[in-house]
């Protein structure tokens, strides 16, 4: 078994590994005179690919003594768990405590089951359709993500090698998960109400937009590859229902199919699970890939404000996209008190990380925050690296962000 890497008394740590378009965070957390670990997510979208994925499930093995206390898996994305399947036997190795999955996973749940029953009727109807007429580019991309995640799921739902399985929905408080002394967890997403999960986009008022060419003002750097498909796009949920016209659009020509696709993604983000932990006054926001739906379930309660205050720790939610965290969350954090993380890349989408959001970090952080693909990967869409602010240090390929507690 790996030997767990020494880790001062009392110091909380967040690693971010480089694994291409796709999230992998280790979070070691102070538990008497050693450290407990909750990793959250372990995967990479296959058209983003840096060939890591494997490595950082090695170093999550030796950097923990083989002991995982939680794993969190958002949601049911590739860039999420495929490193479940691709390394399961690594895993398998590892003793874990608790796994924690978004309550549409969850078979014994009558709601989750006619949603999955939905949304899966609605992929393999589309995925028999491209495959003999085959979608743009950035439909192949989305499709891939997807689909082929049933080896990670059974793995995970099996509480990988016996451990005990939550499945969450907002409005969940879990003290001293997997007995961790001190940590409490308030679960904020997802949504059990329908009229949020069907919610993908933030209103313009709730966006980061930039002036356009004729003058008017436009989102930022959108992932939009259906220019003039809106209502199309739009038209999956309410939620997930087969309606006549739906049926009627699964026989229509691809690009409304394509409009389908990108709706059907958006939903499956919809359901991340978002979790706060709070720790020795340390306040962590791990949002998944949450779009608007979710993310304005718990922004319209009354505490929500107070909360993002409060925050120190931010992971930036889907990559840092034009469709997901919205203005408020940002403008309700405190200046300064905040570090952040955006494990990104602008491949397979070159609009991802959108610029405005960019600038809003720099702005609320104080330039205390990192994107993974600063880390210079051979062959790799690689950023710009920047100087690294206080807390942060760089490791083979990935952050760590420590804070003494």
């Amino acid at each position: 078994m790996p030997k767990a890497t020494a880790l001062k008394s009392g110091v909380l740590r967040v690693r971010m590994y480089r694994v291409g378009f796709g999230d992998c965070f280790l979070v070691s957390l102070p538990d008497g005179a050693g450290h407990a670990h909750v990793l959250v997510d372990c995967g990479v979208h296959p058209q983003g690919d840096v060939r890591k994925i494997a490595d950082a499930v090695k170093d999550i093995r030796a950097e923990t003594g083989g002991r995982l206390d939680v794993v969190i898996a958002s949601h049911a994305h590739k860039d999420h768990i495929s490193g479940f399947a691709s390394n399961a036997a690594d895993f398998l190795g590892m003793t874990v405590g608790e796994v924690w999955l978004p309550w549409i996973e969850n078979a014994n749940d009558a709601q989750a089951a006619r949603i999955r029953k939905k949304q899966l009727t609605v992929i393999e109807r589309l995925s028999a359709h491209f495959a003999a007429r085959p979608p743009s580019p950035d439909v192949q991309f989305m499709m891939a993500n997807l689909t082929g995640n049933a080896a990670a799921l059974q793995l995970l739902k099996a509480g990988i090698n016996g451990g005990k399985v939550r499945y969450l929905a907002a409005g969940e408080t879990i003290d001293k998960p997997a007995g961790l002394e001190g940590l409490s967890v308030k679960v904020l997403g997802p949504p059990r109400d329908e009229k949020f999960l069907s919610r993908m986009d933030p209103p313009a008022g709730d966006r980061y937009l930039k002036a356009g060419a004729d003058g008017r003002v436009e989102p930022a750097n959108e992932v939009r590859p259906f220019i003039g498909q809106d209502a199309k796009r739009r038209s999956l949920p309410d939620w997930l229902r087969l309606s006549a016209a739906e049926e009627k659009a699964l026989r229509q020509e691809a690009e409304e199919l394509e409009g389908l696709a990108f709706a059907l993604n958006q939903a499956v983000n919809n359901t991340s699970v978002v979790a706060l932990f709070s720790i020795g006054g340390q306040h962590l926001l791990f949002p998944g890939d949450a779009q608007y739906g979710n993310w304005a379930s718990w922004l319209d309660q009354p505490d929500s404000e107070e909360l993002l205050s409060q925050l120190t720790f931010f992971k930036i939610a889907h990559h840092g996209s034009e469709n997901a965290t919205p203005r408020r969350a940002i403008e309700h954090l405190t200046d300064g008190q905040v570090a952040a993380m955006v494990s990104t890349q602008n491949k397979p989408w070159p609009s991802i990380p959108r610029k405005p959001l960019i600038q809003a970090l720099d702005k609320k952080t104080k330039k205390r925050w990192v994107r993974s693909d600063s880390i210079a990967i051979k062959g790799a869409p690689n950023a710009a690296p920047a100087p690294l602010k206080r807390g942060f240090t760089q490791g083979a390929f990935w952050y760590d962000y420590t804070v003494t507690l």
